[in-house]
């Protein structure tokens, strides 16, 4: 994790810099160990611009249609495109190691793309999909680290140094795609037991972060605002006694830690002029912390042949070893075998079969290395330097003696020029056993509190700062569903069933305990504004550590409800937000019932094939007239009261019989399951969705995408797409 800024130099602008520091090229020629020639394809490679990549985010069948529409209209033309026709060599190509293929590279340069017809289309799409959270423009290397975590739906897992959010966002999609994969359709709901805790010290950062994994709608987040160096203990009740709390230990940790950045100067080349190889030495000590602390808080293993061993990932986007293999040596004989490296699957070694085969191709650690200091003075052990010399030199940065019973080279190193990326640096861990530094016996938190013992405190000026914080910001409260005065009333509008309910019409219970809002510390307000669900572990996590003093929560959950004072309509909304878990706790109600059941409320429109006609104008005008829909919508609309539903489209819903055996056969958009919010007016029928997931919408149902948008004032789409942003890991398109 280097600097995250960058994306701000085209290729006119790299014409006019000095791409060049003698330092910098003399260190690494020493270092990396490769030929003459290879070095210099690795600095031609970092003096050129860094390719756009990006993927396809999410889980559900949406995102699958949303892959299929971008390969049939916008990449058809570009796989086996060479050369456009002013002589620039343009492609578009999968990177076949990303799972399910759902990842592509850009190779040309942006003036090309400015220049290309296709490109240009592509590159609209991709700044809209970008903005709606549908697609992640996402540097090749930071892609890795959450898929070789290994994480499965019912881990705990921590990111301890995650904005500006991007590999956080990974983690919770891996989290959600496992616990749906036992269906064999993706548009079913399935709830994570599991969580995802993303930790940033920056708290505008942790601001970014919340906007990353929102588009997600996932209950199962945390994220946190702490030092990742003496991150927390984090709580949670024992089952057995939820009067007693012990520590929460994760089954899967990402520490991708701050650096010098070497690794980003295709992306960030005004770093030439300034780097030094202090700027890495600088690092070496926050590194190890953060490592260590890792370590320590991922789980102990019952035994060291459990099939599932605790993991963490340490990386950083620097090629330096005093950053790399010398922060992982001096971490391996600290913890005396009770972890080791483990070689990561998806990263094959140049010449491999898997390499051949679309692999990703990564070099192995270095078990050899030299310090710098100043411009010419190299040393391989402390005991050379000059004692004038030491200074504040930590014996860490040198290899140590015993390097070679390590494994350092189960480490992975990406060289730019080996696949046209940035460079980069992975190390997998499994922990085995406790560390040797560590007490092995779990202890519950009030005697954790009484002796202080093994406890990681933050300085007394953090604590305060964490307090007074908390006490500026809201709380966190739970609703109690026996006493609450706002749950029965939704309960009742929405027609949500009981957990207890044995005849359910839901695909999902929603479980009324695990609703919570924010208030203010120095007062309840008198309507709660949002309404937020979490799964059962986030709940537990929050309630108890929220107001502990010690760790500070920023957020938790997905938003669901907000209030919302109509002159028709009073009371709790559904929201966009939480959508997909919407439609499976909404009851569905038979299209072919006349009357509204008395004992059976909904707020949901079901449309099938058969009103394919009914989505389109519900996207194509701002607010149609009830009239204007087809008599099965008419219907639904009948026997709702003023106020929000749920507009819930299924092509593999039944649809009328006499729908023509030629639009079945069609094959038309949408080929997949779309539900958003909306509104039942007094005579009209309206989405409630924004302008980026409207375009995104469209899309889908295959529509013009030069239509007015809902946003206040008229925009057509295609002003939207000229706003060219900048990507989430600061690419610029």
């Amino acid at each position: 994790m280097g600097r995250r800024r960058g994306g701000r130099f085209g290729a006119r602008a790299l014409e006019s810099m000095d791409l060049s520091n003698p330092t910098f090229i003399s260190y690494y020629k020493n270092q990396l160990q490769l030929s003459g020639e290879e070095f210099e394809q690795f600095i031609s490679a970092m003096k050129t611009t860094l390719p756009v990549t990006f993927r396809i985010t999410g889980f559900r069948q949406q995102n699958k249609d949303l892959l299929s529409l971008l390969q049939e209209n916008y990449l058809h033309s570009l796989f086996e495109k060479a050369l456009n026709d002013s002589g620039d060599e343009i492609s578009v190509v999968p990177l076949k190691w990303y799972p399910g293929e759902t990842a592509y590279q850009i190779n040309s340069t942006r003036l090309a793309i400015r220049k290309s017809p296709e490109l240009k289309e592509l590159q609209k799409f991709l700044v809209t999909e970008s903005e709606a959270g549908n697609l992640s423009r996402q540097e090749v290397v930071s892609m890795l680290p959450p898929l070789v975590l290994g994480v499965k739906e019912h881990h705990a897992v921590l990111d301890l140094c995650a904005a500006p959010g991007s590999k956080s966002a990974q983690l919770v999609e891996l989290l959600h795609a496992d616990a749906e994969s036992k269906f064999h359709h993706g548009d079913h709901y399935a709830e994570p037991s599991g969580v995802v805790v993303a930790n940033d010290l920056d708290r505008q950062r942790c601001f970014m972060m919340i906007h990353q994994v929102k588009r997600l709608q996932s209950p199962c987040v945390i994220l946190t605002e702490e030092d990742a160096s003496v991150y927390p203990r984090l709580f949670v009740d024992c089952p057995e006694n939820p009067n007693e709390m012990r520590q929460l230990y994760f089954d899967r940790i990402l520490a991708d830690v701050p650096c010098s950045g070497d690794g980003t100067l295709r992306k960030n080349p005004d770093l030439w002029s300034r780097w030094a190889p202090k700027l890495g030495r600088g690092q070496h000590d926050l590194q190890k912390r953060i490592l260590r602390r890792g370590l320590e808080l991922l789980r102990v293993p019952a035994s060291p042949d459990e099939t599932d061993l605790p993991r963490l990932v340490y990386s950083t986007c620097s090629l330096n070893p005093v950053e790399d293999e010398a922060v992982v040596a001096a971490i391996l004989n600290a913890c005396k075998g009770t972890v080791r490296l483990i070689e990561p699957d998806l990263m094959c070694l140049p010449a491999s079969e898997a390499a051949e085969n679309g692999g990703f191709v990564a070099r192995p650690g270095l078990k050899s290395w030299k310090v710098l200091l100043g411009t010419d003075k190299w040393y391989e052990k402390l005991d050379e330097v000059p004692d004038r010399e030491r200074g504040s030199l930590q014996p860490s940065l040198f290899p140590p003696e015993n390097v070679d019973e390590l494994n350092l080279e189960l480490c992975r190193r990406v060289l730019p020029h080996d696949q046209n990326t940035g460079g980069f640096f992975i190390a997998v861990f499994e922990k085995v056993a406790d560390l040797p530094w560590m007490n092995n016996t779990e202890t519950p938190r009030s005697e954790i509190a009484k002796s202080g013992e093994n406890e990681i405190k933050p300085p007394n000026a953090k604590k305060a700062r964490i307090l007074a914080n908390q006490q500026r910001e809201e709380a966190f409260v739970f609703v109690q569903p026996e006493s609450d005065k706002d749950w029965p009333i939704i309960r009742s509008y929405y027609g949500i069933d009981d957990e207890s309910d044995g005849k359910s019409k839901c695909l999902f219970h929603l479980n009324p305990a695990q609703i919570l809002y924010r208030v203010s510390k120095v007062g309840e307000p008198v309507r709660r504004r949002n309404l937020y669900y979490t799964n059962n572990l986030v709940k537990r996590v929050i309630q108890a550590n929220s107001d502990n003093g010690v760790v500070h929560i920023v957020s938790g959950g997905v938003k669901l409800f907000a209030v919302s004072s109509d002159k028709q309509f009073e009371g709790y909304r559904l929201l966009h937000d939480g959508i997909n878990l919407a439609t499976a706790f909404l009851p569905q109600i038979p299209k072919e019932l006349k009357q509204h059941p008395p004992q059976l409320c909904h707020r949901r429109i079901s449309l099938s094939l058969s009103e394919r006609e009914d989505l389109l104008l519900l996207l194509k005008e701002e607010m149609p007239l009830a009239k204007k829909f087809s008599k099965a919508v008419q219907d639904q609309w009948d026997k709702l009261s003023i106020g929000p539903v749920i507009i819930d489209y299924d092509p593999e819903s039944p649809a009328d019989p006499n729908l023509s055996e030629e639009i079945k056969s069609a094959n038309l958009r949408p080929r997949c399951r779309i539900a958003f919010s909306g509104w039942r007016g007094a005579r009209s029928l309206r989405h409630y969705i924004d302008r980026h997931e409207r375009v995104h919408i469209m899309r889908l149902c295959g529509l013009d995408a030069s239509l007015p948008l809902i946003t206040g004032r008229s925009e057509p789409i295609r002003d939207v797409e000229e706003k060219i942003g900048q990507g989430e890991d600061n690419q610029t398109l």
